[in-house]
């Protein structure tokens, strides 16, 4: 299914929140970003005189940094590195680059999880092995360059992981224990490399450390601090200059972690006391520990509070995704343009009521016209017409038959009364047109006003529907996400959501316009995870995205036969009936019978049954629907347009179903060997303003069958539809339906004959 231009326009501002288009600023710090990590994992000399980690690090980030990464992990190994080394990181930074250039440009659309760890290991090897050849190097030397090519390998395969983890979006909580590793490993990592850089003698990378661990303490208490600082301890103790920090870090995290609750400032001196003095003794490496613990305890003391109480929301947020934020914008949007119609209808009410309560125009004409033809030169103008103005039209009024006061005083007063009676006759034309063309303006300002009040509520419960039905499952959609990237499918957005009733959906967005193909394999994974049963993908594919919804496959099936009859042979019948077989997870049926027979009832039928539809369909409840549908019936035109609703909504997850009637007939459900009959009275639409369903509920299982029938099949008594639904056992649902209106038609005398419609509906 294609999405057209005008969609396209429409979900600009969502497509744009989505893609997450980056401002230049933004931008140019990713890039310094990854030019410095790679610059920072340079810095060790690991095994054979190059650095596997920076090289793993420009085979796992996204291709747009390769050049940053390079000229970072370049620079790192000539600062760090003894030259030849340095000459044979940069080759290997190189080679790595070359090829995922080419693969970028030539085989883009080839993803796999190991074929960037494949790029690292050759980099790796193609290195070391030049160099071997020239140094002659022996068989020791050769095991240590298969190690540390197979190291390259496994740490991209980590660092892709980390970048896939939705760690900005999710808690730390919510990560799964596989991520978590994957997230924790890289870190120790870099801090490992990172220790070994240092300005001064003094490492940026254990001051961010100290400080985090001193973070971790007030947040979480002494587990935190404890666990952290024993992972960033073994980290920075793997330089042999700096053993000593094991210890120092260790216990100096789990001291600051059981003071953290007597305030920032008691925990951080008691950090910065224990780490110091543990680690004065162990020479000049020692005493830069103690300077290094005593700045991050006093950077830790001057932090405001806020921010430590933001680090702290962090760590116990809760995950929420780029949909799920659309969605709270959405529902937000939606409320306050609902209370925005409601204004309106408001407004148009109050001026309604005001317009009503004015004096009609024609009244004052009228009044004029009498006082210049007939009361001009009587001695009683003046005392009729200002003196007693309420009195005198008050009486006029009367005369006229528009209003009813009694007696009338003119007629004892009024010396020309009798040509006064004659004028208000002449006059009287003109006014009852302006009231009835007034009446009916009003008319129109309160179907208006109705019209304004179905919106609101539309939105309004469409804005309830985005906000708590679509209730999210984070950890399913992480679960589901990674499960996809493992088999080869990557995608850019993944939301999982529950409906009130535990429906699950799960909506999957990618950049790739191919990434449609996979539907099948998608579906079979979200099965296997999920142990549910899925429809088939819902796919929309435009210019920028590609979207895929999997809707959970419902516990039932609906099957729906029909079946009419008109009244006369060659005419058309006037009863009209809408299906929509599944929104939402329910099936509707909707049976309108048009007052009188033919085509103008037709007429009537269709115009109600199409609005319903297409008002249900879009995601109005049906008393809001009713209201735009009276309202359209009440202002069609001026002769009078009737009809009834008879609609059936069923939950086929389930099975709940409600049943909707205004002004129609009886609706007859078969379970097994019983008959259960919905009748009530009720209004048909198109008569008042304010008309209301009757609604039922029932809960219905496989096998039952419900009959909905026009008011032609259900003259007189009704006992034999009974008998004939108890007794059927074979044939489809239009079989059942025919075999009714045939008999329906057998048995309505001629002069009592209506159309005749049934539609009968069986759950499967």
């Amino acid at each position: 299914m294609k999405k057209t231009a005008e969609y396209e326009n429409e979900f600009e501002l969502i497509e744009s929140e989505l893609t997450e288009e980056k401002t230049p600023y933004e931008k140019w710090g990713r890039i310094i970003f990854f030019g410095a990590v790679s610059f920072l994992f340079a810095q060790i000399d690991f095994l054979y005189g190059i650095s596997p980690f920076t090289v793993a690090f420009l085979g796992a980030i996204p291709f747009e940094f390769c050049f940053s990464a390079f000229v970072g992990g370049t620079l790192g190994g000539f600062t760090s590195l003894a030259v030849g080394d340095a000459v044979k990181t940069m080759g290997a930074l190189f080679v790595v680059a070359l090829l995922r250039s080419i693969k970028e440009r030539y085989f883009r659309k080839k993803e796999n999880d190991y074929i960037n760890g494949i790029f690292s290991l050759i980099g790796c090897l193609s290195c070391s092995l030049i160099k071997a050849v020239i140094s002659d190097l022996g068989f020791e030397n050769g095991l240590l360059i298969a190690f540390e090519c197979a190291l390259s390998f496994f740490c991209t395969l980590l660092f892709q992981k980390c970048f896939r983890t939705p760690v900005m979006q999710l808690s730390i909580s919510e990560l799964s224990v596989k991520e978590s590793l994957c997230l924790g490993g890289s870190f120790c990592l870099f801090v490992m490399c990172g220790a070994c850089f240092s300005v001064d003698g003094i490492s940026p990378v254990r001051l961010v450390c100290f400080i985090l661990v001193l973070f971790c303490g007030a947040c979480k208490g002494v587990s935190a601090a404890a666990t952290v600082g024993v992972a960033l301890a073994l980290s920075l103790s793997m330089n042999e200059d700096y053993r000593f920090v094991f210890t120092a870090l260790s216990v100096g995290a789990l001291s600051s972690g059981l003071i953290a609750p007597m305030g920032q400032i008691a925990s951080a001196i008691t950090f910065a006391a224990v780490t110091g003095g543990l680690s004065a003794f162990n020479g000049d490496y020692g005493i830069i520990c103690v300077i290094e613990a005593v700045i991050a305890s006093a950077v830790f003391i001057i932090i405001p509070q806020k921010y430590v109480a933001a680090f702290q929301s962090f760590m116990h947020k809760k995950g929420i995704t780029a949909d799920d934020k659309v969605a709270q914008r959405v529902a937000e949007s939606l409320r306050e343009a609902a209370e925005n119609v409601y204004s309106v209808s408001e407004i148009v009410s109050d001026v309604s009521g005001k317009l009503d309560s004015v004096i009609n125009p024609e009244v004052n004409r009228m009044f004029a016209f009498l006082q210049q033809k007939v009361c001009d030169g009587c001695q009683k103008k003046f005392l009729c017409w200002n003196r007693n103005f309420d009195g005198t039209a008050s009486d006029v009024l009367t005369i006229a038959g528009i209003e009813k006061n009694g007696s009338i005083s003119l007629k004892k007063t009024c010396p020309r009364f009798q040509q006064l009676s004659v004028c208000i006759d002449e006059s009287y034309h003109d006014f009852a047109e302006s009231l009835l063309t007034k009446s009916k303006l009003s008319e129109m300002r309160r179907v208006l006003t109705d019209q304004f009040c179905s919106m609101g509520d539309f939105l309004k419960s469409t804005a309830l529907s985005v906000s708590e039905s679509r209730i999210p499952d984070k950890g399913k959609a992480a679960v589901l996400k990674t499960a996809f990237s493992d088999s080869g499918i990557f995608v850019d957005g993944l939301s999982c959501y529950l409906s009130s009733s535990s429906e699950m959906t799960v909506e999957i967005t990618a950049f790739d316009p191919e990434i449609h193909e996979e539907h099948k394999k998608m579906k079979a994974i979200l099965e296997f995870i999920t142990k549910r049963r899925f429809e088939k993908a819902d796919i929309t594919v435009t210019e920028i995205k590609t979207v895929i919804i999997f809707e959970e496959r419902s516990a039932l099936t609906v099957q729906v036969g029909l079946w009419q009859k008109a009244m006369k042979e060659g005419t058309v019948c006037g009863d009209t009936v809408s299906v929509i077989p599944k929104r939402n997870g329910s099936a509707t049926v909707i049976l309108s019978d048009g007052m009188g027979t033919g085509s103008r009832a037709k007429i009537d039928s269709n115009m109600t049954c199409s609005i319903m539809e297409k008002l249900i369909y879009s995601g109005f409840d049906f008393d809001s629907a009713l209201k735009i549908v009276n309202s359209s019936m009440i202002i069609k035109s001026t002769d009078e347009s009737i009809s009834t609703i008879d609609a059936l909504r069923v939950n086929l997850f389930n099975g709940k179903a409600e049943f909707y009637k205004a002004g129609a007939g009886i609706t007859f459900i078969r379970r097994g060997n019983e008959i259960t009959v919905i009748e009530a009275p009720s209004l048909p639409i198109g008569i008042i303003r304010n008309i209301e369903f009757f609604k039922a509920e029932k809960e219905l299982q496989a096998g039952d069958i419900v009959l909905l029938l026009s008011d032609g099949a259900t003259v007189g008594d009704c006992g034999w539809i009974n008998d004939e639904l108890l007794s059927w056992n074979t044939g489809s649902m239009n079989d059942l339906a025919c075999h009714i209106v045939r008999l329906a038609n057998l048995r309505t005398d001629e002069n009592c004959r209506d159309d005749i419609t049934a539609v009968a509906v069986k759950i499967k």
